[in-house]
Order: C-alpha cells, then structure tokens, then sequence
C-alpha cells in the first residue's frame, strides 16, 4: 500500500453491509481494489441503523479514499465485479446486503448519466456516509453546494445512525 498521493485522481468511496462479517468482507473488498486503486485512508467501522427499510439488522459502514488512473465508469463496473466477488447479495432496494459500494466523490468531478452519479446525489442527506467521510475528510469540499462534509454531516437534522463507532480489523 502507498502514500503516494499522485498517482491518479483522488477518489472517495462507501463501504456498506449488514449481511455475514462486514470487516471479512470489507478487508477481502479492500484487497481485491489494490488491483486499481492505491489506498490513501480508511475510516472506522460505523454501526448505523437501517435507512430506507428499517426492518433489517443495523449496518456496518465504512469510507475510504484511493487514487486510481480508472476513468469514473472503469472504476464503477470494477467495484461492481469486486462486490461480486465478495459475495454481494442485495434482495431487494434498500434491504439487506453483503456488500454495497458506493463512488461518493471522483476528484471535484461532477457527472450525472443513466449509470453514473458523482457526486453521490443523496450523499448531504446520509448520516451513515457522512460520518465516516467526516473522520477521514472533514474539510473536502461537496463540488456541488461548495459545504465540507463536516458542515454537511452538522446540518443534518435527522440522525438515523445510533453512533457506534468500531475497529477496522
């Protein structure tokens, strides 16, 4: 793993699972994107609790920033082959997964097609993204609304999460 903050665009990314072990199946993820990505950072694992269809276990979520020479729908169709390969299982919309990764940022690029969505559009509104974002990049700025994650995560005024921060492995 390298520190090597040139190599490549600087890309941010959420990890989400609340089916099977979510740091056996975030480290496998973790390993499987050195093929692409250069790791800069990882956040905490954060316990959060189910948005969208809250009768399901709580989550475990988690951000992390690389770099990678992958063009942004590249690097989508990779992070889909890699949640593949993890086992991702998803039921249905908002309902349990194995694994879920999200592009929240691709540099300040904005792009918006039928596939490709960055920035993340529902990302100021998600406490469980914003919270691992913030402990690893509190002052990136949204290209966007032009807020810091940490201002998006103190002007949320619905908290879904219950807080609980714990160890990556």
């Amino acid at each position: 793993m390298s520190n090597d903050r040139s190599a490549g665009d600087s890309v941010f990314l959420a990890f989400g699972s609340n089916i099977g072990d979510a740091k056996t199946i975030f480290n496998q993820a973790y390993s499987l994107l050195e093929k692409h990505c250069q790791h800069i950072v990882r956040s905490s694992l954060y316990l959060t609790t189910p948005y969208g269809y809250p009768n399901q276990d709580d989550f475990t979520n988690a951000a992390l920033e690389v770099r990678t020479s992958l063009s942004p729908s590249d690097l989508l169709s990779f992070t889909q082959q890699v949640e593949l390969q993890c086992g991702k299982k998803t039921p249905f919309k908002n309902g349990p997964r194995s694994l879920d990764i999200d592009i929240l940022f691709y540099g300040s690029r904005v792009i918006s097609d039928k596939h490709l969505k960055i920035p993340h559009p529902h990302l100021p509104e998600r406490d469980f993204v914003l919270l691992p974002m913030a402990e690893i990049a509190p002052t990136l700025r949204h290209p966007q609304t032009n807020l810091t994650i940490q201002e998006h995560l103190e002007n949320l005024t619905i908290h879904y999460h219950t807080g609980k921060k714990t160890a990556w492995c």
